[in-house]
């Protein structure tokens, strides 16, 4: 994960390691990596609630440049957010 593509790699990864049928209702950045969870907790939930209702965990980039680690880490967190509203999408009952 030393570069871009390899960090967007790992991510999309992590996301076709969720099962089809477990709804992601949110992601949330905890400051330790980003967790997708399983419901949604709210605009600023507490760290633990969100591990305990974490399905996956994205982790940050290990890449040396602050620049290109901050493109790397928004275009993962876009990644992980359109992963989440299609899932979200799926499982929303109407």
């Amino acid at each position: 994960m030393n570069t871009k593509a390899d960090y967007l790699n790992y991510v999309h990864a992590v996301l076709k390691s969720i099962p089809d049928d477990i709804p992601a209702v949110a992601s949330y950045d905890t400051g330790f990596g980003i967790h997708i969870v399983d419901e949604s907790l709210g605009d600023c939930p507490v760290t633990l609630f969100v591990i305990q209702h974490s399905i996956a965990k994205v982790r940050p980039p290990i890449i040396q440049d602050f620049d290109q680690w901050y493109e790397a880490w928004l275009a993962g967190k876009d990644l992980v957010n359109k992963f989440v509203e299609d899932r979200s999408y799926k499982f929303r009952r109407f």
